[in-house]
């Protein structure tokens, strides 16, 4: 009877550990945004990078900070974008154009363009996003994921 006890006992501990992963998983393969159409431009202060940003979610996107990383023939370097609060929320299937320069740096020829990490994307109903949410499709450049 001991042993049944004790089997169950360790049954009820493991068996929410393992929902938990899985829901974890699912979660972090959903994706929540989408970036498209990057764009670089050399300028006279240096490399502007812009990218579009589309919310997936079913809640307004409120803030969002990404770090994004051009690679050229001269080396490597961040183009990223500001630290979007935005006061007039992305809403849902809703898109926008965000962008930076990275001051002082060409675009050079044939870059690459890769997203580092996002290190804050909040949604108004509190629910947030991840590098694993976002979903990079044809951008005009070779973005390395």
């Amino acid at each position: 009877m001991k042993r049944i006890l004790l089997a169950l006992f360790t049954v009820s501990l493991v068996a929410p550990t393992w929902v938990h992963a899985t829901e974890t998983a699912e979660q972090s393969e959903t994706k929540m945004l989408a970036i498209t159409e990057a764009k670089l431009k050399d300028t006279q202060g240096g490399c502007a990078c812009s990218y579009t940003v589309k919310n997936l979610q079913s809640s307004p996107l409120k803030r969002f900070e990404a770090y994004i990383t051009v690679k050229n023939e001269q080396g490597k370097f961040r183009c990223d974008a500001a630290h979007f609060s935005f006061s007039k929320p992305i809403q849902p299937n809703e898109s926008r154009t965000l962008s930076n320069e990275a001051y002082g740096k060409t675009c050079g020829k044939n870059p690459t363009v890769s997203l580092l990490m996002v290190s804050t994307c909040n949604y108004t109903d509190g629910s947030e996003c991840d590098t694993e949410n976002i979903e990079i499709t044809d951008s005009g450049l070779k973005w390395v994921e």
